[in-house]
């Protein structure tokens, strides 16, 4: 599974590990959905992951360690958020 498309599924939650079997992983779109927090360790297997869309959310924080492991990572879309802090670690 290279691209993966959740959108406008309702998700609230991204837990630690969601995508642990998914290594292989290039794109996740995840936009227009009510997704607010982000665990810990969500993304950590998603090593080969370069786009990340999570545009259309209710995140109002970006949390130490949400994107641990996304070392390809080129794009992330966060727009259309309500974002007022990002930690550091982040």
């Amino acid at each position: 599974l290279k691209f993966f498309t959740l959108t406008e599924n309702k998700i609230k939650i991204i837990k630690t590990e969601s995508f642990s079997s998914c290594n292989y992983m290039e794109q996740l779109d995840l936009s227009n959905n009510s997704i607010s927090e982000i665990e810990q360790n969500a993304f950590r297997d998603l090593n080969k992951l370069n786009i990340l869309d999570l545009k259309g959310n209710n995140f109002t924080k970006i949390t130490t360690n949400s994107f641990t492991g996304l070392n390809h990572l080129n794009n992330l879309y966060l727009s259309s958020n309500q974002i007022e802090q990002i930690q550091s670690g982040s």
